[in-house]
Parts: C-alpha cells; structure tokens; sequence
C-alpha cells in the first residue's frame, strides 16, 4: 500500500516531469483528495471508481486525482506500476484540460465509449445470458 504522502511526492515528480506550458491555464492546479468517489453508472457489485476528474467551473480549471480511488484500484501494485498508473491517470486529465482549452472533444467521447463497454460487459456478464 502506498500512502497519501508518497502519493503526493510521486505526483510532485510527475507534474516536473511535464513542460509547463501544458499547465497554462489549469489556475486551480493538479489537487489529491483522500476521497474514493464511484462514477455515477457504477454498478452494484462491480465498482467503477473515479481515478480523477477535470474541472471547468465557477472556481476555474483544476484537477483532482482521488488517492482513495488509486489506492483502492492501484494501492497492491509495486511500486513502479504504482507510479506508471498514477502517470497514466494525471496525462489523462491534462489531455482534458488541453482538449477544453482548443474546444476539442476527442476524450470525453473515448471516456463515454469506454462506460458503454462496461455497462455492456456487466450486461454481458449477468446470470443466464
């Protein structure tokens, strides 16, 4: 298990390893919450945990990575792994960040296709079919 505090120097390293032009605009900065939040179609028995989320709103544009979520999905893994997952979840909430700023919408539609695939899994998976 990785704690909260390794997570955040981890995550420190992560962002320096970016050029920071990428942050332009992201005034509300890259945040980690010890929350564990369950996407909003998650499905009895079959949780779907949100990793992180970008936000467009009154408060500005930020990112929250929920080190609940990450542990609870990622925490067994060693550390390597750990700290590959963690990359891959940051660069994808920076993709949204950038794709908001160009007017872009290419990841929420991967993001929305990659819920179908598992709703459609889970139907799939169901007694009796």
């Amino acid at each position: 298990m990785h704690s909260i505090e390794s997570t955040q120097a981890i995550l420190e390293d992560l962002i320096a390893e970016l050029p920071p032009p990428l942050f332009n605009g992201l005034n509300g900065g890259v945040s980690l919450t010890e929350d564990a939040p369950l996407h909003e179609r998650s499905l009895p028995g079959r949780p779907l945990y949100v990793l992180g989320a970008y936000h467009r709103d009154a408060m500005g544009r930020y990112i929250l990575l929920h080190y609940g979520s990450l542990s609870r999905c990622y925490g067994h893994l060693p550390y390597q792994d750990y700290v590959a997952e963690l990359r891959s979840v940051l660069r994808h909430e920076l993709r949204h960040h950038v794709e908001s700023l160009a007017g872009e919408r290419g990841l929420l539609d991967e993001d929305r296709e990659q819920i179908a695939a598992y709703l459609a899994d889970a139907a799939d998976s169901r007694p009796g079919r």
